[in-house]
Parts: C-alpha cells; structure tokens; sequence
C-alpha cells in the first residue's frame, strides 16, 4: 500500500504504532500477560512457562483453539508496567512500527485504511484521564477512479477530521503525514496543540521526534482469513476505556465514506506543502502564550533511576505545572523510550524514574502540564 502515512511523532512520545502481537506475547521475569474472562480467569497466558494455553496473536479468534466461543467480555490483562513493556517490545524489529492496511472500493474509488494499534494510551497530560490498556487509532486516504488521493481523514478520539488532499502535509513520494499526540495517539494534520471533541480535550503533538517513521504495512483486507480481526474481545483491561478490535469499530469499519462524512471538515489551516512541516497557523491550535512553565531540575543518576529534583517557579500568572511528562532513551540498549508522568506534590520535590534496563548516556525529555492540558516548553536533557 503506497500510501502509508508518514507518522512525526511527539518528542517526547514512548508508546508507538506497533505489532498488535504486543499485547498478546508480553511476559518478562516480572509478570506476563493474560486473556481473561468477565470473571477474571485465565483463558489463556502469554508466559509459555505457564500451565495455561499460550496466548499469541493467532490464538485470538472468534472460537479459540479448543473449542470456546470467545465474547465480548473476554478481555486482555497486561502487566502493568506499561513504560518498560513497550519499550523492551519497541526495541525488537519483530513488534516495532507497524500499521495494518485495508483496501475498501467505494463507488468511484476506493478507501485505505491505516490502523495502528497501541501499546498503551497515557491520558490527556498523564492526570489519568483517559488512561487506559490498548489503543486502536487509524488513518483513512481516499482515492478517485484514478487512483489519485482526493481526501483523508484521521481518527481523533470519538470523532475525527477530514482534509481534502490540497490542504494535507505530505512527504516528497506523495503520502500524507500525520501528527500523532502524545500519549493519546488522535491522528492530526498540524503539529501543535489541538482542541478535540468540543473542547473537552487538548492534545498536544510537537511532531519533533527523530526520524519521522513510516511503520511497515500487513494487509487485512481479506479479514476472514485473520483470525484476531474476528475476535470480539476488549484489547486492554481498563474497562470501557480499552477498545475493541478494527473491525468492531462501527460505520468506521463497516461504512467508512459515511464515517467521514461524519466528522469534522478541515479546520487545521495548513496550505500545501513539500517540506516535513507547515509553519502556517492553524485556528484549531490552542494558545501558546499562557502555559505553564517548565519547573527548574537537577538530574543524577543512582542505582538503576534517574532522580529529579525540581523546583516551581515563582510569581507567574501562568497555570501552576501539575504533572511532569519525562521520556527516557538510552544509548547502548536495543529498547525504545520509557514515557512515564509524575503528578507533583509541591512547589518541589524528587521524581523517581526507573530506567528499566536503559543503558549508556541518556536523553530525557521533559515537559510540564497545567490541569487544563496546556503544555510547558519542552526540554531535552543528556545524562552520562
């Protein structure tokens, strides 16, 4: 699929579009993962060591191996901790940057549809609203009778966006480019600060993480021969939160012209444009002039963590900071980077920050957010 969007992820995102085969094969020395009941009881088990059956991605069906129907109240239980899990998966060619693809003809052209699937989703500024196990978000790309992209749309929580293709970002072979916000992964055409769902939420996505990443394609086009498509369980066990599979997402799967049809037009304001990025201002983009500022720190490492103390400035008539966002990379590790948030408690204190195996001279990047969702600079820090 020639099409596949160019993904310029947040500087400071930990949690990408990868294998939707995390969610089935994570185990490590500290817990595994788990398909369960509406009772909590194994069904089956990602720890091959366990006396369960092995969980895997080709497990997942409509009737599992063995016989049992699988409903929707099955669900799967990840071990909880979600920064190290995601990082050790991101790492390993096997699971990283991966999208599945879909090919819809429609009268007069034919839909694509990229879907990505999530480790995790680290709610709006990580005050664990919206927090939750599993995150299914897509990209769709238009084409008339030609095989010309006319349109796309991008998924944004409950709703989504659409621009036609004159106003869309795109790479220099053609495919669209797409901002997904930190943490919550929604789907944008612009970086920066985004108003969604009436207001209800800012998504932040600066679109600064090196280099943008285009993820590899698997066809799902023929759904019946993939087995966990079918599946009707919840991806995550975080209640309603954690999705359902692509092909129980509604008219977004089953009609995706009227799923358009039915989100917001165009409102990002950007013009046409070769490069990586538009500078041009966008009347969707929240304010940048009355957020929080970015608490001063001291970094050191000590015995597997990172310690930071930090301390609030003073005197501002900007929102007080209450959450820091730290991403964690290391240098001489195969992981990907620990995204983690840290509610702060006073005007200073410590943050204790695991390094779950990161290796070599670090680089962390640091932001802070305001309770309304506003965003400080954003800081990249080196660490021996």
């Amino acid at each position: 699929m020639r099409y596949a969007p160019e993904l310029h992820y947040d500087s400071g995102e930990g949690y990408f579009a990868d294998s939707a085969a995390e969610a089935t094969d994570n185990y490590s020395s500290h817990g595994t993962n788990r398909l369960a009941d509406d009772d909590e009881a194994d069904i089956a088990v990602s720890d091959p060591s366990d006396a369960a059956p092995d969980l895997s991605l080709a497990y997942l069906a409509d009737v599992y191996p063995g016989g049992r129907a699988a409903v929707p109240t099955d669900h799967i239980i990840e071990d909880s901790d979600y920064p190290a899990a995601a990082a050790r998966m991101h790492g390993s060619n096997q699971y990283a940057n991966q999208t599945y693809g879909r090919v819809v003809p429609i009268s007069g052209g034919t839909v694509l549809q990229y879907w990505y699937y999530y480790y995790y989703n680290l709610g709006q500024g990580g005050f664990g609203f919206g927090d939750h196990e599993g995150d299914w978000e897509m990209t769709q790309v238009t084409l008339d009778a030609d095989g010309a992209i006319t349109q796309v749309t991008n998924a944004q929580h409950g709703g989504g966006e659409r621009c036609d293709w004159e106003h869309v970002q795109r790479t220099l072979d053609g495919r669209p480019i797409v901002y997904p916000a930190i943490g919550t992964h929604a789907t944008f055409f612009s970086s920066g600060s985004h108003y969604v769902d009436a207001g209800a939420i800012l998504d932040q996505a600066n679109g600064e993480f090196e280099p943008p990443i285009t993820p590899t394609v698997t066809d799902i086009t023929n759904s019946m021969s993939l087995g966990w498509l079918q599946w009707p369980g919840r991806w995550g066990n975080s209640g309603g939160n954690s999705p359902d599979g692509p092909a129980y997402h509604g008219t977004k799967w089953d009609n995706p012209v009227a799923w358009a049809n039915s989100v917001s037009g165009c409102s990002e304001g950007q013009t046409y444009s070769m490069r990586r990025r538009s500078e041009t201002a966008a009347p969707a983009r929240a304010s940048t002039t009355n957020r929080p500022p970015l608490p001063t720190f001291h970094v050191r490492r000590a015995d597997g963590a990172l310690l930071i103390d930090y301390q609030l400035t003073s005197g501002s008539r900007t929102p007080r900071p209450t959450t820091i966002m730290t991403t964690v990379d290391g240098s001489r590790d195969h992981l990907g980077p620990q995204m983690s948030a840290h509610r702060l408690k006073g005007r200073s204190g410590r943050l204790l920050v695991s390094l779950n195996g990161a290796r070599g001279p670090l680089t962390i990047v640091v932001s802070a957010f305001a309770r309304d969702g506003t965003r400080s600079e954003v800081r990249i820090l080196h660490v021996g």
